[in-house]
């Protein structure tokens, strides 16, 4: 492994300490072991930058305040509407709901399993809420036995109690509607209701009534004696007999796995939501807290972090190239390879244009850069600024409660096809259908790169995003699309580039709303490269514990694999783990 660079050990202590500090976020057991499957920690090449225009201030089944907070500031308000003109919908709203559109989509991203760090989407991409549909329109329980006579006897005393039955079938009475009893009962509770609601009104009135105020204590009487009336002909007239037979239907017990398998779907479509503009329906998610995609937002817990590098730390280099514990330490070798001698720092060219709520999709053609060939790594000191924090992803549609429930299957699949339960089993494997849920982002924002001796990179960068930079040409070796610069995972933007003799000319130094991959600003000092805005730079994940524990009973027993002394049933859609290697995977 050759010597990391001075960027490479900048950027390898960053990344090193923000995943430490989430590592001891995870709970563990009194044996400091995790107490899930594991967690899967999915760093991007590139990072995913964020635009609060995009998922700012998104819109809410409680209602949410559309015309407030920073992220609409520049959505001008709907005009209005002149006498008889047909009214507008209201620009701010529009942003909002499609807002929540796009937050929806980025949490409906289904990654692989990984235990090396590394972000890996499937080929031709899956998305989450369609998998999990598809495991509750095929989840089954098992067969529920009958219940005991005694009880199936009280049962039906209580229905006749309660309803009028037509017993035409004696195998299966139908309900026609509630007996006379019944409807007494409710009648007489809905006259206890209105004499309770006619007494709080009289007493509101009275009390705002100076005149009649200190004589309350005895007026009310005349309004208490209809509710003790209503109450003792409510109790008189059968209550007793009805709610205890309502107490017995209310208190039969049934089938969990039915109820809650019911109760999901039953989630499932509450949630989905028209929010696509076109006749679809969305799952519904937020991401938690509402303002994380708002650089300037300074209240919602993010977490600063500063770490410098001098020549000196480069000397002792060997101690942190050795050390394997995450996979961006074992990978040095290929990032400076394809950075030709650059380290992390590279000045490239890429087309980065994407719709945003796909952006994740374009995440792994946006981080291959052609590198620069001129750029040489000529730090002597570097320092690295930044804001993190971890944001929730929420997703009411999603029952995580159904996975550790038993006495369930899949139609038509084995054991453990939904997941084997931990990660080992689970690489490189694209069956199983749903082996872990992305649950947070690691976002990071407003980066500040500072250095005394920028070398060859210095004129680049006052090119691109210098103070003064009116127009520049930049040599670029791939022509088209936008030239810009990443510092590891941390991208700064394009400048709009076109390709003349292999130069490229851009106009300006800032991201602009034009800009594919732009926020707020990118700016080049001399010194200090700053990069303003927000970007998600890996998803942390949980994996689904082992689910079904059982075969589908209709499937054919699964063929036996013989060994010298052991029989071993192998279902066929689970894998056999093989010897474990040194993990690399994020586990507490």
């Amino acid at each position: 492994m050759s010597t990391p660079s001075l960027s490479e050990l900048a950027i390898i202590d960053v990344l090193n300490t923000i995943v430490d500090r989430v590592k001891q976020t995870q709970p563990t057991s009194t044996t400091g072991k995790p107490l899930s499957g594991g967690l899967v920690y999915s760093q991007l090449v590139l990072g995913m930058p964020i635009d609060p225009r995009d998922y700012g201030n998104p819109w809410s089944p409680m209602g949410s305040d559309t015309g407030a907070g920073s992220q609409t500031a520049g959505v001008p308000a709907a005009p209005a509407a002149a006498p008889g003109a047909t009214p507008t919908p209201d620009p701010k709203l529009l942003a909002s709901l499609e807002a929540a559109f796009k937050t929806s989509q980025l949490c409906n991203i289904m990654l692989q399993v990984t235990n090396d760090g590394s972000y890996l989407q499937y080929p031709i991409g899956r998305h989450l809420a369609f998998e999990y549909d598809g495991i509750l329109t095929a989840m089954q329980p098992l067969p529920v036995p009958p219940q005991p006579a005694a009880v199936q006897a009280e049962v039906t005393a209580a229905n006749n109690v309660l309803y009028t039955m037509d017993n035409t079938d004696p195998n299966n009475p139908v309900i026609i509607g509630p007996s006379p009893l019944y409807t007494t009962y409710q009648n007489n509770a809905m006259a206890y209701a209105l004499a309770k609601a006619n007494y709080a009104a009289q007493q509101a009135a009275t009390l705002a009534n100076p005149a009649l105020a200190a004589e309350w204590p005895m007026l009310s009487a005349a309004y208490q004696e209809p509710v003790n009336n209503a109450w003792n002909l409510w109790k008189a007239e059968g209550a007793p007999k009805i709610e205890a037979a309502l107490a017995v239907i209310e208190s039969q017990g049934i089938n969990m796995q039915q109820a809650q398998i019911a109760a999901a779907k039953q989630q499932f479509d509450i949630w989905s939501l028209g929010l696509a503009g076109v006749p679809t329906d969305i799952p519904y998610s937020y991401v938690d807290p509402s303002e994380w995609c708002d650089p300037t937002a300074n209240d919602i817990g993010f977490e600063t972090l500063s770490i410098k590098r001098t020549t000196g730390d480069h000397v002792a280099s060997t101690v942190t190239a050795n050390n394997s514990s995450m996979y961006w330490n074992n990978q040095q070798t290929s990032f400076s390879q394809s950075a030709n001698a650059s380290g992390f720092f590279g000045i490239g060219s890429g087309s980065e244009s994407s719709s945003n709520a796909d952006q994740h999709s374009a995440n792994l053609s946006a981080s291959g850069y052609s590198f620069n060939n001129n750029v040489t790594d000529a730090f002597t000191d570097l320092e690295i600024y930044l804001e993190w924090g971890l944001v929730t992803c929420y997703r009411p549609w999603l029952i995580s409660d159904l996975f550790y429930m038993n006495n369930w299957y899949i139609q038509g699949q084995r054991a453990n096809c939904v997941s084997t339960g931990d990660i080992q089993s689970q690489l490189g494997l694209t069956s199983q259908l749903l082996p872990m849920i992305p649950q947070q982002m690691l976002v990071v924002r407003n980066v500040k790169i500072t250095s005394s001796s920028w070398g060859d990179n210095a004129h680049t960068l006052n090119s691109l995003y210098g103070v003064n930079a009116a127009s520049t040409n930049a040599s670029q070796s791939s022509a088209g699309g936008s030239a810009g610069v990443s510092f590891g995972p941390f991208g700064g933007g394009g400048a709009s580039v076109q390709s003349s003799n292999n130069q490229a000319a851009g106009q300006g130094s800032s991201w602009t709303a034009s800009n594919a991959l732009s926020n707020t600003g990118t700016h080049f000092d001399g010194t200090t490269l700053t990069i303003q805005g927000a970007q998600v730079i890996a998803f942390l994940s949980d994996i689904v514990p082992a689910s079904p524990a059982i075969d589908d009973p209709a499937l054919p027993k699964p063929k036996a694999t013989s060994t010298s002394s052991t029989t071993v049933s192998v279902p066929a859609s689970v894998a056999v783990p093989q010897p474990v290697a040194a993990s690399t995977a994020v586990t507490a």
